[in-house]
């Protein structure tokens, strides 16, 4: 059985930790009263150096942890009598202990702590911890190890399964030193000498040269090494700061040097810059803090690398942000979470909003995935929606990347992400295709669902079997109503026509293709605007074939157009005025068929929408004719008359013929000045489908082939109209 360090719980074994700060805030409480906030920096990952002992100590972090149940306090010099306050939030991280901590005891300890912070003292930190020795092991000199996100060098000792008792406010590190030595007295046989850590030593440890620093860097190590090694000897010296120098006279800037003139050596100059850039490193390192690069600090890997200033905090400014969720999720439940949230987020770079009303639409049920359609308020859309907006700001090869993990593949493991082995996983991944399918599903969904128009309230909707041409018979009126069946009789047949208007569907397809270039270049601009113009052809498809029969004209299975003057449905040289209206509504509402009234009624007034004001001050209830010179009554005697207006700028614009398939099809001219009364109860215009298609846009995507890397992604629409019922619209032409 391991035997543990010889001190009791509440009084733990504590060390200095270098670099360990604490950060002053002071924040509202209810009723108006303030609390003292800290920030926690209570462990950098780093050396622990113990006085008279020349092996440090490292704590493996990533074995570290907290009891259950039992606070971790925040006390003065490890002193349980001495408490300061409470922690919160603590978190022990890869490379770090960090947390907060509020100056909550009402004791003499938490004003003086308070009280120095407030007057700029720079309160350091150590942390108490209990360990088992048989978890001290022992790293012999010249042998590294990754620890906490650092490549640290032997001789030290690694503490593992520490167990993590409360963090300390002290002055320096040597504070602790009580604390200290009982460790290193715990220790026993792990180190036989007892010499002291030589400064040159500590800067050896740290992967540090005098060359590498400036006068006031090599100043504070040396104040922090001191710290814990009193009695140790200096052996690095102090270099000399350099005198200002002398205010000269500014040279002309055509003047030549003099001969003699010192200059410095290409070896001098870049020793020069280097130290310089080492300093500015050291300086963005402190401010940043971030996180390790490949199992060593990231100020190691910066300088190792070579790297500039501005190349380390692009670095930690890109390590800040958002972290993505973890994909590792076997769970099934917490997979389609992931999958949810991934399209979710790509979908929202292709400008469609979480929550965005196309994933309740009822058009969406086919395109997108039933685990997006989850109404908003459901508690699984609700944590996919929390778990995409972790994403933002994420580009497309992260995404890429996410997506693959959750597939079970590593692609970080396949070199670079240009690569061919990179970019042929990625687009073969079938965890990828959901997330961009769904994405721009969404996208083109949403444009669909966001264009309207009032034209479809005059069409009946149906399905074909095919895309072969289908006959709609028209039933013959005669006798005005059923004739009376004698006793006995037989009920006479109703009459249809010998022939009838033919009506097909045809397929519409528009289609595009991303490819590693638009990868390479981020390209969600392409995704976008190419996903929202399918949307809205596809919708505008429908409206421009109702448009079609209204201002085209098509000819009918008798040879004559849809609108005619014999059939009664055409009248010429009316404008929209009051008497035209009154005539055209009397000539539509008293129409007969064999002799027989057909009962239609006007619905709406369909015109452009210039003539759109004139058609409402007509129908107005207002008064049309007032004063003294009024011949009639003031009352408009339209009002209520029909059930409303519709206008579209198809009739004042004209539009792209729809059923002409030329690469550069034909237009249809406007007719701004032509209007038309429906009823669309009994409506003329059939528009079709074909069954099985839906009669929603048909979304569908592949790889590309011959040797490309990418995805085609194609949007299609099985429709056909045909004008069916002559005598339910009537065209009026100016």
């Amino acid at each position: 059985m391991a035997s543990k360090i010889k001190l009791e719980a509440s009084s733990p074994v504590n060390l200095p930790i270098p670099g360990g700060l604490a950060t002053l805030e002071v924040i509202e409480a209810a009723g108006g009263s303030k609390i003292r906030k800290f920030n926690l920096l209570a462990y950098t990952g780093g050396k622990a150096y113990l006085p008279g002992r020349s092996m440090p100590v490292v704590f493996d972090l990533s074995t570290m942890k907290m009891v259950d149940g039992m606070p971790v306090p925040l006390l003065l010099d490890h002193d349980n009598t001495q408490p300061v306050g409470h922690t919160e939030s603590i978190k022990i991280g890869a490379s770090s202990i960090t947390g907060v901590g509020y100056a909550s005891a009402e004791t003499e300890w938490r004003d003086r702590v308070v009280q120095s912070a407030a007057n700029g003292f720079q309160w350091q930190l150590s942390v108490g911890v209990v360990v088992d020795r048989s978890n001290l092991v022992e790293v012999p000199e010249g042998r590294s190890e990754n620890l906490n996100g650092q490549l640290l060098t032997g001789p030290f000792v690694i503490a593992r399964h520490a167990e993590l008792r409360e963090i300390t406010f002290t002055a320096t590190g040597a504070d602790a030193g009580g604390a200290v030595a009982k460790l290193a007295a715990s220790f026993g046989t792990l180190e036989q000498e007892s010499t002291a850590v030589k400064f040159s030593q500590y800067m050896t440890s740290l992967g540090l040269t005098v060359a590498m620093l400036s006068a006031d860097a090599l100043t504070a190590l040396r104040t922090n090494w001191r710290a814990a090694n009193a009695e140790a000897e200096d052996d690095v010296p102090q270099p000399a700061p350099e005198a200002p120098a002398p205010e000269v006279p500014a040279a002309p800037a055509a003047t030549t040097p003099a001969a003699d003139a010192p200059t410095l050596s290409q070896y001098e100059q870049d020793t020069a810059d280097q130290v310089q850039r080492v300093e500015q490193l050291t300086a963005l390192n402190a401010s940043l803090q971030p996180p390790a690069i490949d199992g060593q600090s990231a100020l190691a890997h910066a300088i190792r690398n070579r790297w500039t200033p501005e190349q380390f905090e692009l670095h930690a400014l890109r390590s800040r942000r958002p972290q993505a969720p973890a994909v590792h999720t076997p769970a099934p439940a917490d997979r389609d979470l992931m999958q949810a949230s991934l399209a979710i987020a790509f979908a929202d770079r292709l400008g469609v909003r979480p929550d965005h009303a196309v994933y309740e639409a009822r058009d969406s049920r086919i395109s997108l995935n039933a685990s997006l359609r989850r109404p908003v308020n459901d508690q699984f859309r609700q944590r996919a929606m929390d778990q995409a907006d972790r994403f933002r700001g994420h580009g497309m090869v992260e995404l890429f990347a996410q997506a693959a993990r959750l597939g079970g593949q590593d692609l970080s493991q396949l070199g670079h992400w240009r690569s061919d082995e990179w970019l042929r996983a990625a687009f073969s991944s079938t965890a990828i295709t959901d997330m961009y399918t769904q994405a721009l599903n969404a996208r083109v969904m949403a444009s669909w669902v966001e264009q309207t128009s009032e034209l479809m309230q005059l069409v009946t909707e149906s399905d074909v079997q095919n895309f072969m041409a289908a006959e709609r018979k028209a039933l013959e009126l005669t006798g005005g109503a059923p004739r009376p069946l004698p006793n006995q009789g037989v009920a006479k047949d109703i009459s249809m026509s010998a022939s009838g208007e033919q009506i097909r569907a045809k397929m519409y397809a528009d289609r595009f293709q991303f490819s590693e270039q638009d990868l390479i270049d981020e390209r969600f601009d392409t995704l976008r605007q190419a996903g929202a113009v399918m949307g809205q052809r596809s919708r505008r498809l429908l409206y421009d074939l109702i448009a079609y029969v209204l201002i085209a004209n098509p000819t009918m299975s008798n040879t004559r157009a849809f609108f005619n003057t014999t059939d009664g449905n055409l009248r010429t040289s009316k404008d929209l005025t009051r008497e035209n209206l009154i005539s055209g509504l009397t000539a539509f509402e008293t129409q007969q068929e064999n002799g027989v009234n057909i009962d239609v009624r006007p619905t709406h007034l369909i015109v452009s929408r210039a003539n759109r004001f004139t058609a409402a001050e007509l129908l107005s209830p207002s008064a049309l004719i007032t004063g003294e010179n009024a011949t009639r009554s003031s009352l408009n005697v339209l009002a209520g008359q029909i059930g409303g207006v519709l206008s579209d700028a198809r009739i004042d614009n004209g539009f792209t013929d729809p059923t002409d398939v030329a690469d550069v099809p034909a237009t249809v001219a406007g007719v701004p000045t032509s209007w038309w009364i429906a009823d669309a109860t009994q409506p003329a215009i059939e528009l079709v489908y074909v069954a099985g298609l839906g009669r929603v846009p048909r979304l569908r995507n592949g790889q590309l082939g011959n040797g490309q890397f990418g995805f085609w992604y194609d949007c299609s629409m099985a429709a056909g109209i045909a004008p069916v019922r002559r005598k339910s619209v009537q065209r009026n032409n100016a």
